[in-house]
């Protein structure tokens, strides 16, 4: 699971559908805002514990989700910007592993993008950069001895604004809309718009009044 998170319940840990696979069955979550030093840590890996004493593996965006989009091929420039990410990033590390967002909302790829590594690797002899995935990179934090534990809510704006004003505790509602929401999208409209292929008028209205309420 990787939230933006614009306000998150302690509880989420119970409600979401971590991410797993066949190869990772363990629960994994990334976020961005909402975690600082007055959470009980700085560091950006740590064990996330929900009331119920479980806990999920947790990595935190200390410069959000898109801190390495579309990273410069120019050396001097590259350098520039990569100086004062990694001057952060190595504050919150809890062990050498460092994660390196490279995208944005609605962006395409960068194309360039084994270039720009390989000039990274040039510019940083004394450290290796690579492409990765995140399963990858929880796979090595998991490993890292002394990981922190931390409980409760994530909603400390000390790094970044939280959006208080979408904010919702109700994970159980999130999860029941979400479900009414595939329904319509992946049964009912279907079904509306084959009905209609067929003589049975289009109930434009009363779907409409579904969306709304």
């Amino acid at each position: 699971m990787c939230q933006i998170l614009f306000g998150q319940s302690a509880q989420a840990r119970r409600y979401d559908s971590p991410l797993k696979s066949p190869i990772w069955p363990s629960a994994i979550t990334l976020f961005w805002r909402g975690l600082s030093n007055r959470k009980g840590t700085e560091r950006s890996e740590f064990k996330w514990q929900s009331d119920d004493g479980s806990e999920v593996m947790t990595a935190n965006f200390p410069l959000g989700y898109a801190s390495g989009k579309y990273l410069e091929d120019d050396a001097k420039a590259l350098k520039t910007r990569m100086d004062k990410l990694l001057n952060t990033l190595d504050q919150h590390a809890n062990g050498q592993d460092e994660l390196i967002p490279n995208g944005h909302d609605q962006m395409p790829i960068q194309q360039n993008i084994q270039e720009v590594i390989t000039l990274l690797n040039q510019l940083y002899p004394d450290r290796h950069f690579a492409l990765s995935t995140y399963e990858q990179f929880f796979d090595a934090i998991q490993k890292q001895p002394n990981l922190p534990t931390v409980s409760g809510e994530m909603l400390d704006g000390k790094r970044g604004r939280i959006h208080r004003s979408i904010y919702s505790v109700r994970m159980d509602l999130k999860a029941y809309n979400a479900r009414i929401e595939s329904k319509i999208t992946n049964i009912l409209e279907p079904l509306a718009t084959l009905a209609y292929r067929c003589g049975i008028p289009y109930q434009h209205g009363l779907i409409e009044l579904i969306w709304k309420n």
